[in-house]
């Protein structure tokens, strides 16, 4: 998913794109399709996740437009895919008031080897309103700002890249996309951002906790950039991959001055969403997450490398995390 912000004269408006399927073939393979297997072919959570990427850049949701990628609708198995997820788009704009403005379709996408994965891909614009200002997805390059985590803990790796990684396969089950509970996130995350609290804010989505925290630090474009990860000190060994790689919607990690901790925290609480704190920024270059009493560390620039080359590094930085 991706997230954008521009800002002409006195408005400011923010683009969401959210593609959670898998195509057939592709080299930017998903896992398990959170789309396959889950209700309403899981294209709720895709709106859900869109929206939020807005949310995350400061804008009001306003409205959505869709490309729908499915297989040959004549055959029962794959109409049924595409009505349900018509049926969960609708869901998740009514309770997001983001009307359909358009949108296209591309079907029959089949070869030899079957059909393409269900790929609803939705496009979403939002307004940045005065006096919220942009918010990025990066963290600051300051020292000691606080690191949260805001929304609810995830309960297993169903449909995560890092079980694909693990086993090669494609397992379920899939998370469900909770509406109400994502109207509300998002309604605490404007709020904040209408208070101009947040210094940071960016959604948990592909590669789950691990990789937000990585591309927090990795977005400042400052090596010097680090982060001390203490929320997790105590955690059981079975809960330490989901922890860290589930993909549950309605996740979002944000950054904000010590002074501002408690406004934040008030205002979840207001709408009853959850919020922890994870840890604090530090200058020393370092990722470090502490696991059964035991720090663990990653240096930026290694993190950096290892992003920019691709898998092989990132291979071993998850193996490290899950043993």
């Amino acid at each position: 998913a991706t997230q954008s912000t521009s800002a002409p004269a006195t408005e400011q408006t923010g683009r969401g794109e959210s593609d959670r399927g898998q195509r057939s073939g592709g080299a930017n393979r998903r896992a398990a399709g959170i789309v396959a297997g889950a209700r309403r072919c899981g294209s709720d959570g895709v709106v859900a996740e869109a929206a939020r990427n807005v949310v995350c850049a400061g804008a009001r949701p306003l409205a959505i437009t869709n490309c729908l990628n499915f297989g040959n609708p004549t055959k029962p198995e794959i109409f049924y895919q595409l009505a349900e997820a018509i049926r969960g788009i609708g869901d998740a704009c009514r309770m997001l008031e983001t009307p359909v403005t358009g949108g296209n379709v591309s079907l029959y996408n089949e070869s030899s080897e079957g059909a393409i994965w269900p790929t609803p891909v939705i496009g979403m614009i939002g307004k940045i309103e005065p006096p919220t200002t942009p918010i990025k997805g990066r963290f600051p390059v300051f020292p000691n700002i606080e690191i949260l985590l805001i929304g609810n803990e995830p309960t297993h790796l169903g449909a995560s890249e890092y079980l694909l990684w693990k086993t090669g396969q494609a397992f379920g089950p899939c998370p469900e996309c909770d509406l109400d509970f994502e109207k509300r996130l998002q309604e605490a995350l404007l709020s904040c951002a209408k208070e101009n609290l947040l210094l940071s804010a960016h959604d948990c989505a592909i590669g789950g906790l691990a990789i937000t925290l990585c591309e927090s630090l990795l977005w400042a474009e400052d090596d010097s950039l680090g982060a001390e990860i203490s929320a997790f000190s105590e955690l059981p060994p079975s809960r330490i991959p989901i922890e860290f790689f589930a993909e549950f919607p309605g996740r979002v990690v944000v950054s904000v001055e010590p002074s501002n901790l408690a406004r934040v925290e008030e205002i979840c609480c207001k709408f009853g969403v959850p919020v922890r704190r994870l840890g604090k920024t530090t200058s020393t270059g370092t990722l470090q997450i502490t696991l059964m009493s035991e720090p663990i560390e990653f240096k930026t620039a290694e993190l950096r490398q290892a992003y920019e080359r691709g898998t092989a590094v990132l291979s071993e930085a998850a193996e490290t995390l899950a043993h």
